[in-house]
């Protein structure tokens, strides 16, 4: 199945990995940018990041040499609802710094949405699918 024909089956957790990928660059942007004037915020955002890559794409997984504690962190996100609450979760952290600079608001906005298309592909009892770009199953 490409990537077309992806989208158009209608499971969130396709649409939801998109939104996921898509906050890794905004994550890394606005950690470097706040690097200097709110360094905690930069941390937060980089862990956050690097957390992201190994749950969005499976690929890395695979070939990343990783520790049994670090695969088992992970593996708490294999549940749409555990994503769900994880990519709330993971806005808030992001929003509370947004009151200190509006370039924080982008990648809240993006975990926000990705958790929004989680909590759907879980509330629809779709089971969670990665896209064959990332290394993953497909639909």
């Amino acid at each position: 199945m490409g990537f077309i024909e992806e989208f158009k089956s209608k499971n969130f957790t396709i649409y939801a990995q998109w939104a996921g990928l898509l906050s890794i660059p905004f994550l890394f942007i606005a950690g470097g940018v706040a690097f200097l004037a709110f360094f905690l915020f930069s941390i937060i955002a980089w862990i956050l990041a690097f957390i992201l890559i190994f749950v969005e794409v499976p690929l890395c997984m695979k070939i990343c040499p990783t520790s049994p504690k670090f695969d088992a962190f992970i593996k708490i996100f294999e549940n749409n609802y555990l994503r769900t609450i994880g990519y709330l979760l993971f806005s808030v952290v992001i929003f509370i710094f947004a009151s200190k600079s509006g370039i924080y608001i982008l990648p809240g906005l993006s975990l926000a949405i990705t958790g929004i298309c989680y909590g759907i592909a879980a509330l629809k009892h779709q089971n969670h699918a990665s896209s064959t770009l990332t290394g993953g199953s497909g639909v």
